[in-house]
C-alpha cells in the first residue's frame, strides 16, 4: 500500500512538473519572438505590435463563444496563442494580461474536466498576479476561488482548504466579516470540510 501511494505521489509530481514545463516552454518561445526594443520603434515594429493586440482582441472575443458551444479544443488553442501575444508584447510574464491569459486558460480546462491543468494555470496566473498586486490583494479573490475549486475537484483538499481560508481573509478584511463574499468563502471552505 505504502509503494503504491509513493507512486502515485511520484505520477503526480512528475505531471505537475510537466505541465510546469508545458507552460515554461510557451513563454520561452515567445520570449524568443518578441520584437526588440530597437525594433519596437521602428513603424513596421509598431505595426507589428498593433496587429498583436488586434490578434488578442479577435481571441478575447471568440473564446467565450466557444466555451458556450463546448469547444474546448479550440478554445485553448486560441488562449495559447494569444498568451504568447501578450508575452511577445509585454516582453515577459510580469504583466496582468498574462495574468489574464492562465485564468482564461483554467477556466477553460475546468470547464472541460481536466482540473490538474486548470490549477496549474491558475497557479501561474496567481504567481503573476501576486507578484505585481500583492497575494491579499482583493482582485485576486477569483483567482483563488477558481483554484480553490480545481484543487478540490482533484482531490487536494489541504490546498483546496488553504485557498478557499485565502478567499475567505481578502473577503472579510475587503469586504467586511459579514458580507456576501465572506459567506460564500466560509460556504465552500463547510464544503471542503465535509467532503
Amino acid at each position: 500500500m505504502r509503494k503504491v501511494m509513493l507512486t502515485l505521489a511520484l505520477v503526480v509530481a512528475v505531471s505537475c512538473v510537466s505541465f510546469a514545463d508545458q507552460w515554461e516552454d510557451l513563454v520561452n518561445s515567445a520570449l524568443e519572438g518578441a520584437p526588440s526594443r530597437s525594433k519596437r520603434k521602428t513603424s513596421s515594429g509598431r505595426r507589428l505590435l498593433r496587429e498583436k493586440v488586434e490578434r488578442v482582441r479577435e481571441i478575447d472575443r471568440r473564446v467565450p463563444i466557444l466555451i458556450q458551444h463546448t469547444e474546448y479544443a479550440q478554445a485553448e488553442s486560441l488562449l495559447k496563442e494569444a498568451l504568447k501575444l501578450v508575452v511577445e508584447f509585454h516582453g515577459g510574464i510580469k504583466h496582468l494580461d498574462v495574468a489574464e491569459r492562465f485564468a482564461s486558460l483554467g477556466i477553460v480546462y475546468m470547464a472541460s474536466g481536466d482540473p490538474r491543468q486548470a490549477s496549474g494555470a491558475f497557479t501561474w496566473a496567481l504567481d503573476i498576479a501576486g507578484s505585481i498586486l500583492g497575494a491579499a490583494d482583493y482582485k485576486l479573490a477569483n483567482l483563488y476561488r477558481f483554484r480553490a475549486a480545481a484543487y478540490y475537484h482533484e482531490g487536494r483538499y489541504k490546498e483546496a482548504e488553504d485557498d478557499a481560508g485565502m478567499l475567505l481573509s481578502i473577503a472579510a478584511s475587503t469586504f467586511g466579516p459579514d458580507s456576501p463574499q465572506a459567506a460564500e468563502a466560509r460556504e465552500m471552505l463547510r464544503k471542503i470540510y465535509q467532503r
